[in-house]
This record gives C-alpha cells, structure tokens and sequence, in this order.
C-alpha cells in the first residue's frame, strides 16, 4: 500500500523513516522532549504497557517521561535506542526478505 504525498511512500517505507526520526531524536537532545518519547513508541507502534514491559518499567513511568513530568535515566533512553534499533532492523529483514505485513504475524 502506498501514501499518496508527493513521493509515493509506501506504508513500510513511512514505518522505517519513522523509525529512523525517533533514533535521531533521542540521540540528539539531552534532555528530551516529551514529545520525541511519545513519538518514538509510536513509531514502534506500541501502547504505554507494552513498552513498560519491555523496559521492565511501570506504566506510570513511560506516561510520566511522555508528559514531561519525569526526564529518564540514561539507562532509559539506552534502553529505547536498543529497542528502537530492533524494530528497524526487523523491518529492514522484512523488507529485504519481500514479506507482508500479513506474514509477519
């Protein structure tokens, strides 16, 4: 499926840059703004308990560091950066491998 911008971007190829935005963004900025949190577990497409998991976190702390309540630990944001880098690089796999989204699951 592609998106309709000018450029023709596929649904794949937005999840990548996506992905590669949030990479960027928190590795640029000390601190982080609450916002660039938010949008790196959403280009992961991952709600705040499931990211609390993987983090090994409670859920408040992923919506305190999200609404700018809490700046995390740089375990944290070492944490995300690993987790972001999994995420591209399985959909790199993917994308190299020509599987869909349907095969995936």
């Amino acid at each position: 499926m592609s998106i309709n911008n000018g450029n023709d971007m596929t649904i794949e190829e937005l999840q990548v840059s996506e992905l590669r935005e949030a990479i960027v963004k928190l590795t640029r900025e000390s601190p982080v703004p609450s916002d660039d949190w938010r949008f790196a577990r959403k280009a992961m497409r991952m709600h705040g308990r499931e990211l609390a998991n993987s983090l090994d976190v409670a859920p408040e702390t992923v919506s305190r560091v999200e609404c700018g309540k809490m700046q995390p630990s740089k375990l944290y944001r070492l944490a995300m950066l690993y987790l972001l880098r999994m995420f591209l690089d399985k959909r790199n796999e993917y994308r190299v491998n020509g599987c869909t989204d349907s095969e995936r699951d």
